[in-house]
């Protein structure tokens, strides 16, 4: 019993600390499975469902790099920092298949709605939907490798559009209904990024500690 006891506080150590998590390579390899199925479920009643889980996957995409900036002693942040990438695609493609799934169910055309008043009013969420999915597009074309190399210093301005698509995801979702979602995640993101730009750093030991 204390033999097991002492792997599994090995275990949650190199897991919160050293970051270590097991198979990473085939679990970066579901998640872009996961990611690019999600048009599979476009005539299925899940499309609302696939908005919550999209926003929220968002949310936690850009909240994990300024948190591993103020917690620089939790590795595991770090890891889920280079993991950005396949949950961002995951959920790009989650908001794209409940934008589409959307227009699917209602039996409305897109081209053809978009010459109708009610897509055109910001009072209304479908508005502000709109655009953020218009974002999400040149987000999930530049995340690759080709773009990078394609874009060189340009391909970090458009992986900036990521915080664009977040504020107009945030502002629909709000008018949807969720607002505790919209605003308690807005704030999350909005104070993580200011203490992560002032370089605050909250450690569990202090550099000499770590020495010893």
């Amino acid at each position: 019993g204390e033999k097991l006891e002492n792997v599994n506080q090995n275990f949650i150590g190199k897991f919160l600390f050293d970051g270590y998590i097991p198979f990473l390579k085939w679990i970066r390899i579901l998640v872009y499975i996961m990611a690019f199925s999600t048009p599979l479920y476009l005539k299925s009643v899940v499309f609302n469902e696939f908005g919550i889980y999209g926003f929220t996957m968002l949310f936690l995409v850009m909240l994990i790099r300024p948190l591993a900036d103020v917690f620089p002693d939790f590795g595991i942040l770090r890891t889920l920092v280079s993991m950005r990438r396949e949950f961002g695609i995951f959920s790009g493609m989650l908001i794209l298949s409940h934008f589409f799934g959307f227009f699917m169910q209602s039996d409305l055309s897109i081209f053809t709605s978009l010459t109708e008043s009610w897509i055109w009013n910001y009072k209304d969420p479908y508005l502000w939907g709109l655009i953020g999915v218009t974002f999400s597009i040149p987000l999930l074309l530049s995340s690759n490798n080709f773009s990078m190399r394609l874009l060189k210093t340009s391909w970090k301005t458009v992986q900036r559009l990521s915080y664009v698509f977040f504020i107009f995801g945030a502002i629909h979702v709000y008018l949807v209904g969720r607002k505790n979602d919209a605003l308690i995640y807005g704030i999350l993101v909005s104070v993580f990024w200011i203490l992560s730009l002032l370089k605050i750093k909250l450690k569990l030991y202090s550099d000499h500690e770590k020495k010893l």
